[in-house]
């Protein structure tokens, strides 16, 4: 039996053996490179986003109660924010736990929220006056999350852009920063800024920074001006009544003097009269008319003199009470925002 070989077949074969080995090595070869990129992808995105992972595990399972997730919706946060925000943990405290939480002590401040251990806490402000405090205060304790997440390097390069609004405010914000310890100043000056300022009055460094974390700045500053307008037209409203007062018990003071001058120079002349008319001094009844005259005049203008001061007096009174009824509600809401609820001040007296 011949045997013989088909060559043209085993070289063919011979070829086609070797081509599936150099793909099998091809595809080996770019399996391992698709394996390196996609490691060198994990760990770059772990140290990209590291803190914002280690946000949501912290935030995981955080369940706010329903008024927190009113307020949380309020403030409209980006889902940066809302990481931030959730990671903090913010819930509402009443008085007692809120003082003892926050350290809140200090009867010259009001303090309406703070951000300690990681965790935001609310004071729980109730007054229907002052509707949108509490968003504030929330907004406002999230910003020191975000300055408490930010590197010391990105912390300096904003200072000097902070330091800048700052020196354009500094009348109204001096001695309100001035109670915080030093090491705090630009902590605190960051979320003051991003509440409190308009983005028309930010630089674009600032105004990109805060959108980071809220939809809309401007809703954010419009729940300050919110609750501290009345605060401010209430203020407005002291001023003139004040004012008007003021000028009231002058014009008062003066009239009075005016008024007694002239009864005392009344008197002399009426008693010169007399006693003219009791000797005989009056050469006929015409003079003595006529004199006598004069001195009924004198006499009505200091009785509506009187009448002026009196009428006076009744109108300051009543502005008073009113200036009095406007200490009082300044310091309901006063006493609505301070954990240490303050008595009134000392009033302007009648």
């Amino acid at each position: 039996m011949e045997v013989w070989y088909n060559f043209d077949m085993v070289d063919e074969r011979s070829i086609s053996i070797k081509q599936i080995a150099d793909k099998q090595r091809q595809n080996r070869i770019v399996t391992a490179c698709v394996g390196v990129i996609v490691l060198a992808v994990i760990v770059a995105v772990f140290f990209v986003d590291y803190g914002v992972i280690v946000d949501k595990l912290k935030g995981m399972g955080f369940e706010p109660s329903a008024d927190m997730s009113v307020l949380i919706d309020d403030i409209d946060t980006t889902s940066r924010g809302d990481i931030v925000l959730r990671a903090s943990k913010p819930v509402l405290l009443e008085r007692a736990e809120f003082n003892n939480t926050c350290e809140s002590h200090d009867l010259e401040l009001s303090v309406l929220g703070c951000y300690t251990a990681g965790q935001i806490y609310i004071y729980n402000v109730e007054n229907e006056e002052l509707d949108g405090v509490r968003q504030s205060t929330l907004a406002h304790e999230l910003l020191h999350a975000v300055w408490d997440r930010m590197p010391s390097s990105e912390r300096e390069e904003f200072m000097p852009l902070l330091q800048e609004i700052y020196d354009g405010n500094i009348d109204e914000w001096q001695t309100r920063l001035e109670r915080y310890p030093e090491e705090s100043f630009y902590d605190e000056l960051h979320s003051i800024i991003g509440t409190e300022v308009s983005i028309g009055d930010l630089s674009g460094v600032l105004v990109e920074h805060y959108s980071k974390y809220f939809e809309s700045q401007n809703k954010i500053v419009g729940y300050y001006e919110a609750y501290s307008e009345r605060f401010q037209e209430l203020k407005e409203e002291a001023d003139e009544l004040y004012a008007e007062i003021t000028a009231n018990q002058e014009r008062i003071n003066a009239e009075t003097v005016n008024y007694n001058d002239g009864i005392v120079e009344l008197n002399v002349v009426i008693e010169d009269f007399n006693r003219r008319a009791a000797n005989g001094s009056f050469t006929s009844i015409e003079a003595f008319n006529t004199e006598r005259a004069v001195l009924i005049r004198k006499q009505a203008a200091l009785t509506k003199l009187h009448q002026e001061i009196s009428d006076i007096v009744d109108k300051t009174n009543v502005l008073i009470e009113q200036y009095n009824n406007n200490i009082t509600r300044t310091q309901v809401l006063i006493d609505s925002i301070n954990s240490n609820t303050r008595t009134p001040e000392a009033e302007i007296k009648d």
